[in-house]
C-alpha cells in the first residue's frame, strides 16, 4: 500500500505541478491553467463520489480493487499526454483520468487502512502515509527535472518540446502500472470485502470479555429463577403442611 501511494499520489502531484511547463512543450502555454482545473475537478469528484461508494459498498466490493481501478487511470492518463501534441482534448482527457487516479487514492487508502489493520492502528499507519505521500511528491517531481535535464543538458529548468517530458511520463505510466498490479495483489491477499479489519471491527462489539459478561450474567439470572423457584416451592410445602395439620 505504501508503495502504490508513493507512485499514485507522488506522479499525479508532479502532473500538477509541471501541467503549465508541458503545455508550453507542446505549444500551447495557455492550456496549463485549464488542465490545472480539469485535474481538480476529476480530482474532488473521485475524492467525494468514490468515497462515497467505497463507503456504501465496502461490504460488497473491496477496497482493493478501487485502488487498483485508480492506478491504472493515472497509468491510461500519463499514456495520452503523448497524444496531446496531435489535439489539446487529449491534454484535457489525461488530467481527468490522473486526477480522477490521484483523488481516489487519497480517499482508498484511509479505508483500506482500517479495513485491513483496524481502527486501533489507523492513526500511525495514516500518518505514515501522510509522510511518503510528501516524500513522493518530492521525489518524482525531482525526478522530473532530473531526467529533462539529461534529455536538454543545454536547457535546465526548462521544458521544450516533447522530449522534456516523454521519459518521465512513460516512467510514471510504468510505475502507475506497477501500483495498479500491487494493488491487485493485496485484494488477491485479502479476506472477505471488509478485510481483516471487519473482523477487528466485529471483535470489538463481540470479543471475549463481552461474550463472558453475557454467559455470567445469564448465568446469574439462570440462578436466580432457580432460586426463586426452590424458595416458592419450599413455600409451597409449607403451607400445605400448615393446612394439614
Amino acid at each position: 500500500m505504501l508503495i502504490g501511494t508513493f507512485i499514485v499520489i507522488g506522479t499525479g502531484s508532479t502532473y500538477y505541478i509541471e501541467a503549465a511547463d508541458v503545455a508550453g512543450a507542446i505549444g500551447n502555454d495557455d492550456l496549463g491553467i485549464t488542465v490545472d482545473y480539469a485535474y481538480w475537478l476529476s480530482a474532488v469528484g473521485a475524492i467525494l463520489g468514490g468515497g462515497l461508494i467505497a463507503a456504501i459498498f465496502n461490504q460488497l466490493i473491496n477496497a482493493w480493487l478501487f485502488a487498483a481501478i485508480a492506478a491504472f487511470s493515472s497509468m491510461v492518463g500519463f499514456g495520452l499526454v503523448f497524444l496531446s501534441s496531435t489535439n489539446d482534448v487529449f491534454f484535457y482527457a489525461s488530467a481527468f483520468f490522473i486526477g480522477a487516479g490521484t483523488g481516489g487514492w487519497w480517499v482508498i487508502v484511509p479505508q483500506i487502512i482500517i479495513d485491513d489493520a483496524g481502527p486501533k492502528s489507523f492513526e500511525s499507519l495514516w500518518g505514515l502515509t501522510l509522510t511518503v505521500n510528501a516524500v513522493g511528491i518530492f521525489a518524482f517531481e525531482r525526478l522530473f527535472w532530473w531526467i529533462s535535464e539529461k534529455v536538454e543538458p543545454t536547457e535546465a529548468g526548462s521544458c521544450n518540446g516533447v522530449d522534456c517530458y516523454l521519459i518521465p511520463y512513460i516512467v510514471s505510466a510504468v510505475l502507475c502500472l506497477v501500483a495498479g498490479i500491487l494493488a491487485i495483489v493485496g485484494f488477491s491477499n485479502d479476506e472477505g470485502t471488509g478485510g481483516d479489519g471487519g473482523s477487528e471491527r466485529r471483535s470489538l462489539r463481540n470479543n471475549d470479555a463481552n461474550a463472558e459478561g453475557r454467559r455470567s450474567r445469564s448465568k446469574s439470572k439462570s440462578g436466580k429463577r432457580s432460586k426463586s423457584g426452590k424458595k416458592s416451592k419450599s413455600k409451597s410445602k409449607r403451607s400445605k403442611s400448615k393446612g394439614k395439620r
